[in-house]
């Protein structure tokens, strides 16, 4: 059994080794999973609502520039004889009943308002484009959530890939530390230590497993399904894509592209036309006003002759009204407006600051992410020179089974960090799409 042990101690410093079995057609790519998040996440979802709410809101504010034409009926009895209409023309013989039924037709036409009508329908025409572009920037956010929260469950499964491999190939090595003590070639310590490392080994997988059902959870969530055992297995790789950042084009077109910034415009924008039509209520009112009454007498209490118990009265004309005195409710109202005109400025001026901060920060995380995988890459390569140096040490009797078992712990290390590094990267790159207003184009992997 002894020439077993290079050979595990072999097994023990090879990196992880990757699947041989082909993804499945049921599994799920990076691209999949996007578009499945934004057809059901409940958040992306509201914000559509939220837009077809301000589409009708303006639809509104349109309708207030047209006539308004209204019919109205009533039916009333009076506790004493009413005359059914006032007279018309001296000595008109009218007709007086208790019981009466009527309808009006009225119409008004807005011809003057100072303006309001115009500025209220160019503040919904700029709300509308608000939520338009909030409804953008929540999609690219998903976006993002997505693609971090995918890259993170490959890095997560690889990690409890590399720990599952090095619990195996530890078993392996228990077994045959165990028979060279039988066989007075290793010490019993050497065995108590090779258990307690693979405790802490089998401790630490329930952890990492635990872990990346938690991921699982929330990618779930992300895309809207009922629970982490509606998702198929991840396809996608961890890797290097080479990626150019440009920090002086990158703010550039964060500037002019960000969604966010865009809507903080628009709301800007809105605002100023809210303050306008505030404005305009100083100026007078002007108005058509028709209208066209049927009054019917219903079992008169008299009714001479000649006299018409069904008659109708039409009338046209101007109307217009002057606000003279308010109480100062309008000059409030402007105050109002204003005050909110300046805050959404400060708003936009925040925006576009935070916009810079943002942008800098993501050309450094690529940078960061670029320079860690290359480090952690130069890593593992040392952690497994390192064990095989070990590993013969310990099979000529030169070297003692903690330090093997500490080599074989480093080199776990490395992996782990050498797949956090990647995971970090690519979401650093997403990150940066996110910020400079990029719309990611992912593209299915293989």
């Amino acid at each position: 059994m002894f020439f077993l042990v290079p050979v595990l101690f072999a097994l023990m410093g090879q990196a992880v080794p990757p699947s041989a079995v082909p993804p499945s057609p049921d599994s799920l790519s990076l691209e999949k999973a996007i578009e499945i998040a934004l057809e059901r996440n409940a958040q992306v979802a509201a914000s559509r609502w939220d837009l077809e709410a301000a589409e009708g809101t303006r639809r509104a504010a349109a309708a207030t520039r047209y006539p308004n034409l209204r019919l109205s009926g009533f039916t009333s009895r009076y506790t004493s004889g009413q005359r059914l209409l006032p007279p018309s023309a001296p000595g008109q013989s009218l007709v007086y009943t208790e019981q009466a039924g009527g309808a009006d037709l009225a119409l008004d036409v807005p011809v003057f308002l100072g303006g309001r009508l115009t500025q209220q329908l160019r503040a919904a025409e700029m709300g509308q484009t608000v939520y338009a572009q909030r409804l953008e920037r929540a999609g690219a956010e998903l976006e993002y959530q997505v693609a971090s929260t995918f890259f993170a469950i490959l890095r997560q499964d690889r990690v409890v890939e590399s720990v599952r491999f090095s619990v195996g190939a530890l078993e392996a090595h228990e077994h045959t530390v165990t028979e060279m003590m039988e066989a007075g070639k290793a010490a019993r310590v050497d065995v108590l230590r090779t258990q307690v490392r693979l405790a802490d080994l089998r401790q630490r997988l329930l952890v990492e497993e635990n872990a990346l059902q938690v991921q699982r959870n929330v990618l779930a969530y992300l895309m809207g399904e009922d629970g982490p055992e509606a998702l198929p297995p991840l396809r996608g790789t961890l890797e290097l894509a080479p990626f150019l950042e440009d920090a002086a084009a990158a703010l550039d077109q964060a500037l002019s592209r960000r969604p966010d910034l865009e809507a903080a415009r628009a709301a800007r924008s809105a605002q100023e036309h809210r303050l306008g039509a505030a404005r305009g209520a100083r100026w007078p009112a002007v108005f058509v006003r028709g209208s066209f009454a049927e009054r019917w007498a219903i079992n008169p209490l008299s009714r001479p002759e000649g006299a018409d118990a069904s008659p109708s009265l039409g009338s046209i004309g101007l109307v217009l009204s002057l606000p003279l005195f308010d109480g100062g409710l309008i000059s409030a109202q402007i105050a109002e407006e204003r005050a909110l005109l300046a805050a959404t400025r400060e708003r936009v001026r925040d925006t576009e600051a935070l916009v810079r901060l943002q942008v800098e920060e993501a050309v450094l995380g690529v940078r960061s992410g670029r320079g860690r995988v290359e480090a952690t890459e130069t890593s593992i390569q040392q952690a497994q020179e390192t064990l095989r140096i070990e590993q013969e040490k310990y099979r000529l009797g030169k070297g003692s089974i903690t330090d093997v078992l500490d080599a074989q712990s480093e080199l776990l290390s490395a992996e782990t960090a050498y797949y956090g590094a990647l995971a970090e990267y690519n979401t650093a790159v997403a990150r940066y799409r996110l910020v400079t207003g990029e719309k990611a184009s992912w593209k299915p992997q293989p």
